[in-house]
């Protein structure tokens, strides 16, 4: 099954060729195959006499981004969250898992846990889980084994981001988004200032990969300095409008749309196509083998210059959420779009 922006879809051409047979396609074509980088077949035609299709590979324009998760859990995280009976660190594990389960086919993850040991309180994260594929589930199963009874300790944020530094992190990928999700509850110690902080994160983003750092703060220990907080976002490249740069989080709401703003902003709808359409007016998009329309609220729109195709509003959002288990695009003939094959017919 093709994942979202790792798609590896199909494009079926079809435009008006007259009464010329031999244009035929991908086993359903009308003709013998002879017509211009036609792959044809015998068998009923799908599409209307006098049009034929043909088979083209598709690119994503932008593919899954990286994400290092790296999260807090100092014994501060034990302290409860507001609005709620339970803890910061329960509060973010469960936001970590809605994210994980809503979007885990919009990125790739990574996860990095500080202080490393709770019983050596300045232990600077490690890299636990690398970012790359089919690292969901090894998370999940990290964060469970983590409770309000087995976490604890100090806060050594800036050693934790340097180990992060480098290839070991999975974040040095050039070819797509990188990007750390830094979540913490409070000022970092452990040798470690604030400034400090910030420097490490200029540094992440001074690599090759420009890997860029979103800071999530939760609670009052994080919100009684907003500057420092505001500083890394900064330096990180995600600094947000207002007065806090930063996403300053009190509530599990808070926590929930954190996320959901993040991976709305990093995550892609945009689809480069392999050749131009005849007639740009014919395209029709499927997901899942449903029709998207052609419009700029909820369906597609295609862009000339760059040869794309772009997803809008709700079926933008059923591709980040990761919903999407395929995705085809059809030129259509001018009596109307060719019918769409049957699911696994369209890779060459």
């Amino acid at each position: 099954m093709r994942k979202l922006m790792a798609l590896a879809a199909s494009v079926l051409v079809a435009g008006c060729l007259g009464n010329a047979p031999g244009h035929g396609g991908g086993g359903s074509g009308d003709g013998s195959g002879n017509g211009n980088n036609g792959s044809g077949g015998s068998g009923t035609p799908s599409e209307p006499t006098g049009c034929g299709k043909q088979t083209f590979q598709v690119a994503a324009s932008k593919v899954s981004p990286n994400i290092m998760m790296t999260v807090d859990e100092s014994g501060s995280m034990k302290d409860p969250i507001a609005g709620s009976n339970m803890s910061k660190w329960t509060a973010l594990t469960g936001a970590v898992n809605d994210l994980l389960g809503k979007y885990s086919g919009s990125a790739q993850w990574g996860l990095s846990i500080f202080p490393h040991d709770a019983a050596d309180s300045c232990s600077p994260g490690q890299v636990d889980i690398a970012v790359g594929p089919n690292t969901v589930q090894p998370i999940l199963s990290k964060l469970a084994t983590l409770t309000d009874q087995t976490i604890g300790g100090n806060t050594p944020t800036n050693d934790t981001l340097k180990a992060e530094l480098g290839a070991a992190a999975g974040l040095a990928d050039a070819t797509k988004a990188n990007y750390v999700l830094l979540m913490t509850d409070g000022e970092p110690n452990c040798g470690g200032d604030a400034n400090s902080v910030k420097n490490t994160i200029a540094q992440l983003y001074a690599q090759a990969t420009s890997v860029r750092t979103f800071v999530v703060g939760i609670g009052d220990g994080t919100s009684s300095d907003p500057q420092a907080l505001n500083s890394w976002a900064e330096a990180g490249h995600t600094a947000r409008t207002g007065a806090t740069e930063y996403y300053q989080v009190n509530t599990v709401n808070d926590l929930q749309a954190a996320f959901s703003d993040i991976i709305n902003g990093v995550a892609s709808c945009t689809f480069a196509l392999s050749m131009k359409p005849q007639d740009a007016s014919l395209v029709v998009a499927y997901i899942n083998g449903v029709a998207v329309p052609q419009d700029p609220a909820n369906g597609t729109t295609y862009d000339a210059g760059t040869n794309s195709l772009e997803f809008h509003g709700m079926s933008c959002d059923q591709i980040k959420a990761g919903a999407s288990s395929s995705l085809d695009v059809i030129y259509g003939c001018p009596s109307g779009p060719i019918a769409r094959p049957a699911q696994g017919d369209v890779s060459e």
